[in-house]
């Protein structure tokens, strides 16, 4: 019994002895948590009250980054285990104040305004986890199908600007979330954001359109790498046609011989590649020659440029393939990639156009083929715009954003055709 004793008492020893060991070596175990919060935080990203679309980043100068925290906003620390943010407003400061966990794998605390901060897990190192690779890096270069169709393809461009068909204002994309990119639509007197949230796996994106509308589910569309983008110039342009500063009046052919038709060009002209995008064209004139150059997009499905006497050449897209032009036959020609198909239900008609009469505005908005209870029509987009033109006034941009309850609204930006 003695002994039974005895063997107890040197075991329960031994327990406490562990047991005191490890509370004395807890703070200063191996791993980041040996380093002070100081050293440990700076540089380090939280999913800001457990949400992956909006990360918290500790600066290494003491400021905060996060997306919708807009006033400058540093942290410090103010405990073993607290950080105090201060928010600068105009008259004053407010604080906030969140706690870490023992193993500083999240914290919550307590808001500016007194409300409860939730548990915000450490976000992984971009390093450890593909899903975290930078968006920029993975979106640059890559095309989508806008809003589902395949004849509408918005494109991430290497310098930050956005292509698609239909957006005529210059457009910049910035990611602006780890699964989050804004787009900003560059009016005359003012700027607009749409926003988009790709999936987690980023095979496709949805959001917000510029006027409140939902973008619809877009998915990622096949690289180029096996595409005609990637023919010589040379050989994709010859005997096709183009519709010149986007006029189907005025219709551009690249000749197989190296000359140019284009119905009010009377001089005889070349055309040459001398870039990896762009071509020029040399008018040949009595006493001398002149030239005019033209790039075309990454995916070659238009081409804009210089005139011969320095003004501008509008975006100018390929013609379709499929149109064929018969002198005895009347047909309607089509840009090439719009869409004939009918669309969604136009539920509202908009003709944003500053100075002109009430009057005016009525009888154009009568004349438009794009009119409320009919089917979206890109093919009568484009008419609307010749109507447009006619009457003195220059399509900016045309919005197409989806409604609640199914259909869309339509919106023409219009600015005076003399203006700049």
């Amino acid at each position: 019994m003695k002994t039974r004793f005895s063997i107890f008492a040197i075991i329960l020893m031994a327990v406490s002895m562990i047991a005191r060991a490890e509370d004395k070596a807890a703070p200063g175990f191996a791993g980041e948590k040996v380093k002070s919060l100081a050293e440990f935080l700076p540089g380090t990203r939280w999913f800001w009250e457990g949400s992956e679309d909006h990360l918290l980043e500790f600066r290494k100068d003491g400021t905060v980054d996060l997306d919708y925290w807009t006033l400058p906003t540093d942290w410090k620390v103010t405990g073993p285990s607290q950080v105090t943010f201060t928010m600068h407003f105009k008259t004053e400061n407010k604080t906030a104040s969140v706690t870490f966990t023992d193993d500083r794998s999240s914290f919550s605390g307590i808001q500016f305004r007194g409300g409860v901060i939730s548990k915000s897990p450490r976000a992984p190192d971009l390093a450890a986890d593909e899903r975290f690779k930078p968006l920029a890096e993975l979106l640059a270069g890559t095309r989508w199908f806008w809003q589902g169709s395949k004849d509408h393809i918005l494109e991430f461009r290497k310098d930050g600007t956005v292509d698609l068909d239909y957006w005529t204002l210059p457009t910049d994309w910035k990611v602006t979330g780890p699964s989050q990119v804004t787009f900003t639509m560059h009016f005359k007197t003012e700027d607009k954001t749409a926003f988009v949230t790709f999936t987690d796996d980023r095979s496709s994106f949805s959001g917000i359109q510029f006027r409140g509308g939902v973008i619809s589910k877009s998915p990622r569309a096949p690289d180029l790498a096996a595409d005609k983008r990637f023919k010589p110039l040379a050989e994709l342009l010859a005997g096709t046609r183009w519709f010149w500063q986007g006029s189907k009046d005025h219709v551009l052919e690249f000749r197989k011989d190296g000359t140019v038709d284009l119905d009010y060009w009377t001089l005889p002209t070349d055309w040459k590649v001398t870039g990896p995008s762009q071509v020029t064209f040399t008018m040949h004139f009595k006493t001398e020659d002149k030239t005019a150059f033209v790039a075309f997009s990454d995916d070659r499905s238009s081409f804009s440029g210089i005139q011969f006497r320095g003004g501008v050449i509008s975006k100018s897209p390929r013609v379709s393939e499929s149109v064929v032009l018969n002198s005895k036959m009347p047909v309607t020609v089509v840009p090439f990639g719009v869409d004939i198909s009918p669309g969604p239900i136009v539920r509202v008609v908009e003709l944003n156009w500053q100075g002109i009469s009430s009057t005016k505005k009525e009888k154009l908005l009568a004349q438009l083929r794009t009119q409320v209870g009919q089917p979206y029509l890109s093919a009568a987009i484009m008419q609307d715009e010749e109507s447009i033109r006619a009457a003195g006034g220059r399509l900016s941009a045309m919005l197409r954003d989806y409604v609640p309850g199914g259909g869309c609204k339509v919106a023409f930006d219009v600015e005076d055709a003399g203006a700049k």
